[in-house]
């Protein structure tokens, strides 16, 4: 089994710039961009279709008189938007060899 290494941001961004031999000042830059487009068009209600996988808006239902266990009042859940992920079957081959 291989050993687990979870990366962030900061991660993302060092191997962008090994990858792409530049600046870090531009491998953030390039970072931000990617997600803030991304951010963008979700919020828009469109879907992303990226080489691993396809980001997709999903609204959520609103629900009426639902109780809270904690206090036992009933209150009402606005609808909220949220996103759904599919991984493409490249990145899935990646991850299971």
């Amino acid at each position: 089994m291989k050993k687990r290494f979870d990366i962030g941001k900061p991660e993302l961004v060092a191997a962008v710039q090994s990858k792409l031999n530049t600046t870090r000042k531009s491998a953030v830059e390039i970072v931000e961009t990617v997600t803030d487009v991304i951010f963008d068009v979700l919020a828009e209600g469109n879907k992303v279709k990226t080489s691993f996988g396809i980001f997709t808006p999903k609204t959520i239902a609103g629900r009426e008189n639902f109780k809270c266990y904690l206090t036992g009042t009933t209150m009402n859940l606005p609808s909220r938007l949220s996103v759904k992920f599919k991984p493409s079957k490249k990145l899935l081959d990646a991850v299971r060899s």
